[in-house]
């Protein structure tokens, strides 16, 4: 897949201070693009489909991979989560995805548009669905910050929960 839409890591900013796994050829791991040439027996996908790719990429057969929580693999032996753990990233001519469930359709939607919901958006659904259950009616979620993380958590508490959202900005 041609790697067409990646938002620009802020850990570039201080290259002195970013791993090997951080460097331009390696990083970018908010991905998202159109299909060039699926793979031999992948299905689901043809050439020209938009997709976003999910960066972190486990070893698909441990406990927690098997449970959909490949950001947790315990097999990774020291290389770190998929895009950035010694794959080419999406500053690469060629992102190469080893497998489609990594792949997410976007249908309609404009992968210049999606990529950026590939990290902040993942983490900011993270950290509220791991809270949903105490986010009813009568409740109170306070999103410290209102950064790119921080107002895409509002975002997602408004569309998720009943809580009164309040933003905390230090």
């Amino acid at each position: 897949m041609p790697a067409r839409a990646t938002p620009i890591c802020t850990s570039w900013r201080h290259p002195h201070r970013c791993p090997v796994s951080c460097r331009p050829s390696h990083s970018a791991t908010k991905n998202a693009g159109w299909v060039e040439r699926p793979g031999p027996g992948v299905t689901g996908f043809v050439p020209g489909d938009p997709v976003i790719v999910y960066g972190s990429w486990g070893c698909g057969v441990c406990a927690n991979c098997r449970q959909g929580r490949e950001n947790y693999c315990q097999n990774l032996g020291g290389q770190g989560p998929g895009l950035g753990g010694g794959h080419d990233g999406g500053m690469a001519e060629y992102l190469l995805v080893p497998a489609a469930r990594y792949l997410i359709s976007l249908g309609t939607l404009d992968p210049r548009q999606a990529a950026p919901l590939n990290d902040a958006g993942l983490t900011s659904y993270h950290s509220v669905k791991r809270s949903l259950h105490l986010l009813g009616p009568g409740s109170t979620a306070v999103v410290i910050g209102a950064g790119g993380l921080g107002q895409m958590t509002i975002q997602i508490l408004r569309a998720l929960s009943a809580a009164t959202t309040v933003v905390a900005i230090v």
